[in-house]
């Protein structure tokens, strides 16, 4: 780690949770939609009182073996 990289650390390690929470917000906002989508594959109905998802939407896939070298 550089010098500089170092001093950020520094500085970041002393801030407060929440102004470090606040910032972190921020940047999510800054550079994300204001939605988060969250997917539950498979075949099985999952509901909740924030998302019920759609059976069989996605595909359940497993892939098992021997890593070729």
């Amino acid at each position: 780690m550089d010098d500089v990289a170092a001093t950020r650390a520094e500085y970041l390690f002393h801030q407060s949770w929440e102004s470090l929470c606040s910032a972190a917000w921020a940047v999510r906002r800054e550079r994300h939609i204001g939605d988060l989508a969250f997917a539950v594959p498979g075949g099985k109905r999952c509901t909740s009182d924030y998302y019920p998802n759609t059976p069989y939407r996605f595909a359940s896939i497993s892939l098992t073996g021997a890593i070729a070298t």
